[in-house]
């Protein structure tokens, strides 16, 4: 019936219009497959008749001509040779099948390559060569350029929303798993191409099987020439104020063996080193610290924050992060290794060493709403904090045989942690009336040895698609710790003198086993078994420090020791097509949780049973090589630590006591997920969307009630009720062979927020309210670049934020925040050695509770001039040239609302010199980028 509807609307519109229709289709030679996007141009030989179209997604393209005489059809597409054939005037429907050949025509010194953006079923990959980027950028500054990809002033990265956990250079990890090694250290002119991946578990590329374990990375490919050289780079620099800067990097490549080294020394704030070692921080002293930390260990502080000037996640990049938070002494170096050994063994890893002495002064003002009331508290801390890591990484990958491998990836680290802090704080009643106040002083330090690792071995039947694999982890920690509080306030205590000595032990340690089964061609099945012991142990023992000495108190010491043990079996189906795919399964957990006092025989002991139910399933459908939608659903148990489990309160900050629940059940958690993607390969026009949505069951909240006027006392308890909405866009089109390039960002994400309130009538936690907050966070942006060939770079920006938060008791209040800020960056090269570059922000901020500053302007300024066959690069630059930057966030959650203020790095001015040393075989050098095509000399 199709073929019918098409001629009936062909002879309509040949009777209607006089004109005769032409038709066809275009495919790409090599694999058939039909081709969006392509343009067909015709041409009448005969009279003045042109007109251009653009074939549809099945590839096809209609032309109504008048019939004057021969004519000219011309077929062209980005990255495939151009096509043209004459056919006569008496030709009237179809012409039948295009078949456009991709192509790599080398005519004197020009190379056209492949289109800027691929897509793939879970990796956008971008050509590093369709973004301009000045003269010496690194990797940093060339994602900065690409849509989709954000980096951070603290050098994070996030893609389609997500962060980025690691880095991988052609193929293989790069220090570890800090992307700043690689995107602050590595030169964007060695780059071919980066790969946006939603990576899989190693067992699960293997087995072909999605097991959940999807971590977003990054992978650079570097270009062919670079296989084969060297780049280093060495920086030194000297400012006012006692500014120093000095690094050092180095990168030698030969075939399969890659070393790189880098070394760091600076005092403004660019951190080459991320120091978030996991299960090191010093949160038992400090009136924030303590208090965030217990609030997001109880669940209690896991809403939405926006920062109010770092809005625009790519800003500030002139030298060092801006708008990190204090002033930071940075030390650092270290050593990333690659290499093949033989035939059989593939090694890399890498070490690490890192030194951060940081000071910060911040002002917090809260506000927290309860059924009958309102109170303020505002405080302000001065704290420093000295920081040193040591983290050893290294992968073994050995081929026993054709059917047989392992994967052996131990890592080690070892970090240590000193910190002062001194806080001052008032509280404040609904009128906001002081009713009272105090001080607090603390002092800590602590060490941390973990190791851990994996290891997984891999077998292939003879049957094609049968598999077996077995995939261990294992882990170990210890953390020891000192601490002295002094708190002296009104109300709840009016001096307590604390010192106590932690000492923490886990371990978890779990293997997995599957097998997959080939059902037919298209069709296969897994069966698993997994099971997993976690083991912790935590001895506090606290001491009261008074004028006639140090005594030691059993009401505030305890030794504690949980174990949570989990098996699970499960099975999935897989069904591969050639335009879709799916899996399909589900798992049945046991669980068993048992915990109890090494000091207290009276308190409760922990024992809880139970089995859960774990489906899961993803499905990817690809509507063309430029379109494609993947959705993903998934379950996850996450059990209580083991302070939310001791029934013991906890006296560490009198200001915000703590009690354990040894009833807690686990968390539950059902996660759905969606992106839609498509590019336009003619145009350069994409757009990536992500949506993302998380219920939690058995949620861990804070109990909450007020000790007088000074103080809090939180109970961990479980509350159903709580979800999270989120939804991400990007859209980028460039315009005149990316002279010109606009992107809209967009992002929304709703929280029901639940949490439990102290009951006006009766100040206990039996008696408590559930209390629900409903949060919006709306981010939007749009962003114009410029670019006038190699010489101009101009981009100029505007983005908006807002934060609303409504209280279901309506006595509670509401609590709004916004934020606009508008953004112009420029480059100017004159003099054919001399740049000019300048950042501008200027953020209006609204709704910030009193004593937090509000309107920000920022700028950096800075001259470069290219000396010493441009091998050298002298820079004269200013930070903050208004010196007025600050960093300011808010915090909503279901009981309460926070704005921060802390201190950044404020004016300074920088003079600088750099040098580099590059050499590689055969490497092409980039001169003139434009839209699908790129000039190269040989």
């Amino acid at each position: 019936m199709r073929p019918l509807f098409t001629c009936i609307a062909f002879l309509v519109a040949h009777l209607a219009l006089g004109q005769t229709p032409v038709s066809g289709v275009v495919r790409d030679s090599a694999s058939g497959q039909s081709m969006e996007g392509a343009v067909v141009t015709f041409v009448d030989l005969g009279g003045k008749d042109s007109t251009r179209t653009l074939t549809d997604s099945r590839g096809r393209f209609f032309i109504h001509r008048e019939a004057k005489g021969d004519f000219v059809l011309m077929f062209s597409y980005v990255g495939y040779q151009t096509r043209a054939y004459q056919y006569p005037a008496s030709m009237q429907t179809d012409v039948g099948a295009i078949d456009l050949a991709p192509f790599i025509v080398r005519m004197k010194d020009i190379l056209i390559e492949s289109p800027p953006i691929v897509l793939k079923t879970d990796t956008i990959e971008y050509r590093a060569s369709a973004y301009t980027v000045k003269e010496d950028a690194t990797v940093e500054d060339l994602f900065k350029k690409m849509p989709g990809i954000q980096v951070g002033a603290d050098g994070s990265v996030t893609a389609g929303g997500q962060t980025v956990t690691k880095i991988k250079v052609n193929g293989k990890d790069f220090f570890g798993s800090d992307p700043k090694m690689a995107t602050k250290n590595l030169p964007a002119d060695i780059v071919e191409k980066v790969q946006v991946i939603d990576e899989k578990s190693d067992q699960a590329k293997f087995s072909g099987f999605d097991d959940g374990q999807r971590t977003k990375i990054i992978n650079i490919t570097l270009k062919k020439g670079v296989n084969g050289g060297y780049f280093a780079r060495a920086t030194a620099g000297g400012g006012t104020d006692g500014r120093y800067q000095a690094s050092l990097t180095a990168n030698r490549f030969n075939n399969d063996q890659q070393l790189s080294l880098i070394g760091n020394s600076n005092n403004i704030n660019s951190n080459l080193f991320s120091f978030n070692t996991p299960g090191l921080s010093l949160g038992m002293g400090g009136f924030m610290s303590n208090y965030m930390n217990t609030m997001s260990n109880t669940g209690g502080a896991n809403s939405l924050t926006n920062m109010a000037n770092n809005g625009d996640m790519g800003f500030m990049s002139a030298g060092g992060n801006s708008n990190q938070t204090g002033v930071t002494t940075a030390h650092s170096g270290g050593v990333n290794y690659v290499d093949q050994w033989g035939k059989k063994l593939s090694v890399y890893g890498s070490y690490l060493y890192g030194y951060g002495s940081t000071v910060m002064d911040q002002q917090t003002a809260q506000q927290y709403f309860f059924p009958d009331s309102t109170y303020y508290r505002n405080q302000h801390q001065h704290t420093r904090t000295i920081q040193q890591n040591h983290r050893f990484y290294l992968n073994i990958e050995y081929t026993i045989d054709s059917v047989n491998s392992m994967k052996i990836s131990p890592v080690l680290t070892y970090a240590t942690m000193n910190q002062d802090n001194n806080m001052d704080f008032t509280s404040l009643d609904a009128q906001k009336v002081v009713s009272g106040g105090g001080i607090q002083a603390y002092q800590g330090s602590n060490s941390s040895p973990n190791l851990s690792g994996t290891i997984l071995f891999r077998h292939r039947f003879e049957r094609p698609g049968r598999t077996f694999s077995v995939n261990a982890n294992l882990g170990t920690s210890t953390t020891s710790e000192q601490d002295d509080n002094l708190t002296t306030g009104q109300g709840v205590v009016d001096s307590l003198h604390q010192h106590y000595n932690l000492h923490t032990r886990t371990s978890n340690n779990g293997v997995r086993f599957s097998y997959t089964e080939p059902l037919s061609k298209d069709k296969s099945m897994e069966a698993y078994y997994l099971y997993n012991n976690a083991t912790s142990y935590n001895d506090k023992r606290t001491y009261l420090v008074t004028d006639t000495g140090s005594f030691f108190s059993p009401q505030l010491s305890n030794a504690y020791t949980s174990h949570f043990i989990t098996h699970q079996a499960g099975l999935n189906f897989r069904e591969n097509k050639k335009k879709y795919n799916y899996t399909i399964g589900f798992g049945l957990q046991p669980t068993s949780l048992t915990g109890g006092s090494d000091l207290k025989d009276t308190l409760p002991a922990t024992a809880q049973s139970r089995v859960n139910f774990l489906p899961q399933a993803t499905f990817t459908y690809n509507f063309a090589r430029t379109k494609i939608f993947t959705f993903r659903y998934n379950t996850a148990i996450s059990q209580p630590s083991i302070t939310q489990l001791q029934p013991l309160a906890d006296y560490s900050n009198p200001l915000f006591i703590t009690y354990g629940n040894p009833d807690l059940k686990p968390q539950y958690t059902h996660t759905f997920s969606a992106n839609y993607n498509q590019f336009n390969l003619g145009t350069g026009k994409m757009l990536f969307t992500f949506l993302n949505a998380s219920i939690i069951r058995h949620r861990i909240v804070n109990n909450t009630i007020i000790l007088a006027d000074t103080g809090q006392a939180n109970r961990p308890q479980n509350l159903n009720g709580y979800y999270n909405v989120n939804a991400l866009y990007v859209f980028s089109e460039p315009f005149k062979h990316r002279t010109w390039v606009l992107t809209f960002i967009g992002n929304a994400t709703y929280t029901n927020d639940v949490s439990l309130v102290q009951n006006p009538d009766h100040a206990s936690f039996v008696s408590s309210l559930p209390s629900t907050g409903h949060n919006w966070v709306v981010f939007q942006s749009a962003t114009v670049e410029y670019y006038r060939k190699q010489w101009l770079e101009l981009t100029a920006g505007v983005n908006y934020t807002g934060n609303w938060t409504h209280y279901a008791l309506d006595t509670m209040g509401t609590g709004t925040f916004s934020t606009w800020a508008f953004t112009q960056t420029g480059r100017v090269d004159f003099l054919k050695t001399f740049s000019l570059n300048y950042e501008f922000r200027y953020s209006l901020n609204e709704g910030l509770q009193a004593g937090i500053g509000k309107n920000i302007a920022l700028m950096n300024v800075w001259l470069e001039q290219r000396v010493l066959k441009r091998k050298g690069v002298i820079r004269l630059g200013v930070n903050d040239l208004f010196n007025s930057n600050a960093s300011i966030s808010r915090t909503s959650t279901g009981t309460y609302t926070q704005d921060v203020q802390s201190s950044v790095l404020n004016r300074y001015v920088m003079l600088s010199f750099a040098y580099k040393f590059q050499k590689f075989k055969g490497i092409q050098k980039t001169v003139k980028p434009r839209d699908g095509v790129m000039v190269m000399p040989q």
